[in-house]
Parts: C-alpha cells; sequence; structure tokens
C-alpha cells in the first residue's frame, strides 16, 4: 500500500479516503508522503482522508491567518502559529491537519518544542479551516481537544467553542472577547474580490515543495524575468515590482528553499543549492533562459546560476548583492568574539538567537535600520517576513545558513560570467558600502551597467517606481533595442 500512497496524486479540490488503516500505516503513510506537501490529511478510526484544496482554499487561509496575526500583534497578545502542523493522538486514534492554528493561552507550554505529542502536551487553542471543499472534520478536534475551531464557508465565519466535550457555535471569540470577528473578517476578505491577487503554485523539488507565482504573458523574443528574494524574504517582497512589470513582460519569482512559503527541509544551504534550485526551475518549469534579478542573498545566488549555469541565462540585474570577494580581508576577531562564535554554534544558541530576531518588533526595528524611507515598512512586510518563521524548521534553516561555508568568490564568478549585467544599489544600505563594492564588481566585469539610487538595502521594495523603469529600461536596450 505504501508504494502505492507513494504515487498518489490527488489533484486541487479533489479527496480519496483508504479504509482500515491501522495507526502503524497511517504513521508510514504520513512519513511516506513527507511534510513538504500540498495535500492534507485527516485520520479518524482507521479512515484516512487525504485532500488536495483548491487556490481559492489557500487565498481563504493566508489571508485569515494573516488577518489573525496582526491582531494579535496588536493587541500584544503572544501566541505561536504553526500553520498545518500535523496534530494525532494514537490512543484515541485521530489526526488532523488544520488550514492554520495558533497557540495563544497556551503558548508559553509549548514555546520552543521543535515537536509535539498531544499526550503531553496541549492542543492548539485555535485552528482555522476553509470549508471550500467541505472537508472539516469537528469531531476529530473536537477529541483531540482543541478549545476554538473556526469554519469558513460561502462568505460566513462561524466561531465554535469546546463545550462540555462538543463545540457550540457563539458570536464572540474567548481569544477575542468582544471583538465582532464574525462580520469584520468577511468584510476584511470582500477587500480582495475582483483584485488583481497574484496567486502562487507548487513545484516539488528533490522531494521537497517549492513556492512560486507567475504573472504577464509569455512574447515571443521577450525572455522572461525571474525574481529572486533576499535573507529572509519572499516572493512577497516583489509584490510592487510584479504588478508593474507584468504589463511589459512574464514575471516569474519563486521562494527560494528554506523561505516563503516553500520547505523548510534540514540540509545544508548555500549559494550552490539555490543556483541548483534556480537551475532546475528555470529549465523544468519556466522551459527558456530568462533575465534573473536578486536582491541580497538573491543577488549571490542569481549570480552563481547566471556564471556556472549559463544556459539558463541571458541576463542579469543585481540589487545590493551580497556575498565577499576573493581579497576582502577577514575581519581580525578577538578572543571575545572567537568565543561569542562558538557559542553562537550551538543549537540551543542559534535557536534563541532566532527567537529573538524573528519577533515581528525586532523584524520592524531591522527594517527601519535598512530602509531610508520608512514608509514602506507596514504591518504586512512585517508580516511577510515574520509567517515563514513560524513554519517548522525554520530555526534549522537560520542556523544552517550562517553555519555553512561561504560559496564560490565573486570575482571568480565575474571571470566566468557572459550574461548582461544591470547593478541598482541603493546607496544609503548600512550594510553594505556600496560605492566601494561597486568599485570591485567593474573591476572585474567592466562591460556592466550601474545606478545608485537613493534607497538602503531593498531599493526594488523602497522605490519600486524607480527600479522598474530602470529594469524596464535596461531591458528594451538589451533585447529589444
Amino acid at each position: 500500500m505504501l508504494l502505492e500512497v507513494k504515487r498518489i496524486n490527488v489533484p486541487p479540490g479533489q479527496k480519496i479516503l483508504l479504509k482500515d488503516v491501522n495507526w502503524q500505516e497511517f504513521e508510514a503513510i504520513l512519513d511516506d508522503l513527507g511534510e513538504n506537501r500540498a495535500a492534507r490529511v485527516a485520520y479518524e478510526n482507521r479512515t484516512l482522508e487525504i485532500m488536495t484544496p483548491l487556490p481559492e482554499h489557500e487565498t481563504g487561509k493566508i489571508l485569515i491567518g494573516n488577518f489573525l496575526e496582526a491582531l494579535l500583534e496588536e493587541l500584544d497578545i503572544e501566541f505561536w502559529c504553526l500553520g498545518s502542523t500535523t496534530f494525532k493522538n494514537e490512543l484515541m486514534l485521530q489526526g488532523i491537519e488544520p488550514d492554520n492554528c495558533f497557540y495563544i493561552a497556551n503558548e508559553a507550554a509549548v514555546r520552543g518544542k521543535d515537536r509535539l505529542d498531544l499526550k503531553v502536551d496541549p492542543p492548539p487553542d485555535l485552528a482555522l479551516e476553509i470549508d471550500i471543499t467541505s472537508r472539516t472534520h469537528p469531531r476529530i478536534y473536537q477529541n483531540l481537544g482543541v478549545a476554538e475551531l473556526w469554519r469558513f464557508e460561502k462568505g460566513k465565519l462561524q466561531i465554535n467553542v469546546l463545550q462540555g466535550g462538543k463545540y457550540v457555535e457563539v458570536e464572540f471569540s474567548p481569544n477575542f472577547v468582544n471583538l465582532p470577528l464574525k462580520g469584520v473578517i468577511p468584510k476584511y476578505l470582500n477587500l480582495f474580490e475582483g483584485k488583481d491577487t497574484i496567486l502562487g503554485d507548487y513545484w516539488t523539488w528533490r522531494g521537497h515543495s517549492i513556492y512560486y507565482v507567475k504573472a504577464g504573458n509569455r512574447q515571443t523574443g521577450r525572455p522572461p524575468l525571474l525574481l529572486i528574494h533576499g535573507f529572509g524574504a519572499s516572493t512577497d517582497h516583489w509584490g510592487k515590482n510584479i504588478a508593474q512589470l507584468k504589463q511589459e513582460f512574464e514575471v516569474w519569482a519563486i521562494d527560494l528553499l528554506g523561505f516563503g512559503r516553500s520547505a523548510k527541509a534540514n540540509l545544508a544551504y548555500s549559494g550552490n543549492l539555490w543556483r541548483d534550485q534556480l537551475h532546475d526551475f528555470i529549465t523544468e518549469v519556466i522551459g527558456q533562459p530568462v533575465v534573473l534579478a536578486g536582491n541580497s542573498l538573491g543577488g549571490y545566488a542569481s549570480l552563481c546560476v547566471a556564471a556556472q549555469r549559463p544556459t539558463s541565462t541571458v541576463g542579469l540585474i543585481l540589487l545590493n548583492s551580497a556575498g565577499p570577494f576573493s581579497d576582502t580581508q577577514p575581519r581580525k576577531q578577538n578572543l571575545f568574539a572567537k568565543i561569542s562564535k562558538a557559542i553562537f554554534w550551538q543549537p540551543w544558541a542559534s535557536y534563541l538567537l532566532f527567537q529573538y530576531v524573528r519577533r515581528p518588533s525586532m523584524i520592524r526595528k531591522t527594517l527601519k535600520k535598512v530602509y531610508l524611507d520608512h514608509t514602506p515598512v507596514t504591518d504586512e512586510l512585517v508580516e511577510n517576513i515574520y509567517r515563514p518563521s513560524c513554519d517548522q524548521g525554520a530555526a534549522q534553516v537560520f542556523a544552517s545558513v550562517f553555519k555553512t561555508p561561504q560559496g564560490e568568490k565573486i570575482d571568480v564568478l565575474l571571470r566566468e560570467l557572459s550574461s548582461p549585467l544591470l547593478m541598482l544599489w541603493g546607496e544609503g544600505d548600512p550594510w553594505i558600502n556600496t560605492r566601494e563594492k561597486g568599485a570591485k564588481f567593474r573591476q572585474y566585469y567592466p562591460n556592466l551597467r550601474e545606478h545608485y539610487i537613493q534607497a538602503g538595502h531593498c531599493p526594488h521594495d523602497e522605490v519600486p517606481q524607480q527600479v522598474n523603469d530602470l529594469i524596464s529600461s535596461w531591458y528594451y536596450e538589451q533585447y529589444l533595442g
């Protein structure tokens, strides 16, 4: 049976039922399916359901989840968002994967745990289900003891509270006393109806789920643009650019493995890993060479692709690109710095640091340091960076990125590069001496075009109109002139 399950492809909006599945088989099937997948499972009394959500289901899940996180932050309530984590109890023969879930009252009881066991740990305080395909299983949530279950169906929100072992529909959530959320949330979702919302899809790479978005139409003679985000960011960071550039070009954006909505696999993260991910994505999904545009860490990954996998690219755009040169002098470390580094390499220390820097207040503080204009530092931007940090495995990714040895040096990559190169520098970047680094790029690749912009580390988000215009102008000159 396991071999058959491994081959199952459940189309969006469809489900399959497997009868007479014992607990050991259920556990084995979960392992076989893997954690990073679009399908959701529900298990009750030896019956296993496997269902793949529709795209509109995912949109509702994301919007309501974002709303809840913003509300909890605004109310200064500690919480832990666990997304579609699998919750199961062998003694009850029950298992479920909600669309989203939150620890609120019990957040302190599970804080810092990599794995949850409902035989000893409390269940989530609130679970969310989007009922487009009618897959909610309230009895499973009841049996697992989930105190509050939200069901959103046909534009209406239902709030159910566990009382005496059964769910009772109520007007107000106990976690948000006296807030009329049953009326507010449907109105909030209505704001997005009719908008040109860019929805994404998933691609499986080496067994891992990779999220990407596509906008605009393919046009003969115009190579597609592929946008690559920086450390801690995602496809969301390119939203302002996609909205304009899609009017002229076919535009793609992808979440690097370990970030955004892509899988948080336990791997050694490096430029080589992301180089291979991007090369395979271009080859297997886009199907033709692209113009790569990358910011910060995404710039370095893009340079690795363009230099070492030249069949994938016809052009390269780097925005405040990361990465060292061979002649960069390493900072001399004193004894304290060496001890601090040794401590940081300990799993417990890197985990604590991750928990500290991922707090929304710290994310906002960091963004205000790297953006000259603080206007774009909105609640939405903070949420877009914070949300993926709640995913299982995010702490391991954080530790791996900093522990993995540096990849190939920029000057070595530039010697291998043959594509046209556009450099865009936000010269107010506190992390990079842009004029000095720009001079080094020119030293090793004189035939480049560069612009210095009054912006910080993420010029594409801070001054999107200016960046979009520069990209369009350079693109037309290179490929349509």
